[in-house]
């Protein structure tokens, strides 16, 4: 069986909403993987809540979001898999994000959530160059892994639903270039700008790496416990 030590192989971050990973202000989610990519929390995140991996923070819609560092996410052959364990508390009537790129400027990739629970992964060259699929219509209350994958050399965004394939996209790998350095979102409002975001998510878990994920290693992280999941 594949040992959960595997997953550290090109890990870029990764967030367990875990109040033993917060700094003592509360405002600061530490990343994990050692790599110092940590996460300035706004709006007053609530702690505490519970998830199949152990703690989830609550982001309540209102004004709440986590915004990460400039992130090196093209490093190596320039793959890139994000993997988010999250769900949905109320009905959505706007739009905003899982886990994506800041927005304000283009080109962004991510896991989008639109209006009518449907969870989208989310890839775009510039404002006239969108793509993005649905991969779900979620149920509220209910956990969903979602991954987002990057083939940089097929130029190929694929969407998994806990850990199956679910949508296969179209990219350019010039484009791709370009997302080097922007910040990733968690739960933010469309325009990343901290804005009230009218999705109320709970999320558990994010995790990234710079390098497609193995179908093993997928199966393996979607069904991991709590303490498989602070061994990573």
């Amino acid at each position: 069986m594949t040992d959960t030590f595997n997953l550290r192989r090109g890990l870029v971050g990764q967030w367990s909403m875990d109040d033993r990973h917060l700094d003592t202000g509360e405002d600061v989610l530490k990343d994990s993987s050692g790599n110092g990519n940590h996460v300035e929390l706004y709006g007053g995140v609530s702690t505490g809540s519970r998830s199949p991996v152990g703690e989830a923070f609550d982001f309540d819609g209102d004004d709440d979001y986590g915004l990460t560092p400039e992130l090196p996410a093209f490093i190596g052959e320039g793959d890139l898999t994000v993997s988010v364990l999250f769900r949905l508390d109320e009905e959505v009537d706007n739009q905003g994000s899982a886990f994506m790129q800041d927005r304000t400027s283009d080109p962004y990739q991510g896991i989008e959530i639109r209006a009518g629970n449907n969870i989208r992964v989310g890839w775009s060259a510039d404002e006239t160059d969108t793509r993005t699929y649905v991969v779900i219509s979620a149920e509220q209350d209910r956990w969903y892994w979602i991954g987002y994958e990057w083939d940089r050399d097929e130029e190929l965004v694929t969407g998994y639903v806990d850990g199956k394939k679910e949508t296969t996209i179209e990219g350019d790998a010039d484009d791709a270039e370009l997302m080097n350095d922007e910040p990733w979102n968690f739960a933010g409002a469309a325009n990343m700008g901290g804005s009230p975001d009218e999705n109320d998510v709970t999320i558990a878990y994010a995790g990234m790496w710079s390098r497609k994920l193995t179908s093993p290693e997928r199966r393996m992280l979607t069904n991991m416990t709590g303490p498989q999941v602070m061994r990573i």
